[in-house]
C-alpha cells in the first residue's frame, strides 16, 4: 500500500494518467486485499475510492474492456461493504454493476474475461443473497 502511495506521488495523473490509473487499480487491490480479511470496512472503502480514481481514467467510452474489468473490482469491494453494513440497497447496485461489466466485456468480444467476471460474481452474488432474497436478485 505504501509503495503504491508513493508511487501516486511520483506518478501523477496529469503526467501520465493510464500507467497513474493502473497504479490506482494495484492500490485498490492491496487494499482489498487487507479490508476482506479484517472486520471494519476502512480499507474496503478505501479499496472503492481507488477503484473510482482509476475509473475516471479508464472511461466506459475511452477503454471500455479495462472500464469493465475494473467496475467489477470496485463491485466485488462494494459487495463486501454491503454485507457488512446489512445494505440492500448498496447490494442491488452491485449486481446491476457486475451485469453491466459482463454485458461490456460480452459486446467487445471478450467472453473468457467476461466469463472470469461471472465465476467471480457468484461469490458476491451467495453473500448478498441473505440481503437481498432470492426473489429480489436480478
Amino acid at each position: 500500500v505504501a509503495a503504491f502511495r508513493n508511487s501516486l506521488k511520483e506518478n501523477t495523473r496529469e503526467r501520465i494518467p493510464l500507467y497513474w490509473a493502473k497504479t490506482q487499480i494495484n492500490l485498490g487491490n492491496a487494499l482489498f486485499a487487507l479490508g476482506e480479511n479484517e472486520r471494519g470496512t476502512e480499507r474496503l472503502k478505501e479499496a472503492v475510492d481507488a477503484y473510482r480514481n482509476a475509473l475516471e481514467v479508464y472511461t466506459r467510452d475511452r477503454v471500455p474492456v479495462d472500464w469493465a474489468t475494473t467496475a467489477h473490482i470496485e463491485a466485488l469491494a462494494l459487495a463486501i461493504l454491503a454485507h457488512r453494513k446489512n445494505d440492500a440497497t448498496l447490494a442491488q447496485l452491485v449486481l446491476d454493476q457486475m451485469k453491466t461489466a459482463a454485458e461490456i466485456l460480452q459486446y467487445h468480444e471478450h467472453a473468457a474475461q467476461a466469463n472470469v467476471l461471472a465465476e467471480t460474481s457468484l461469490k458476491a452474488k451467495a453473500l448478498l443473497s441473505q440481503l437481498l432474497g432470492p426473489t429480489d436478485q436480478k
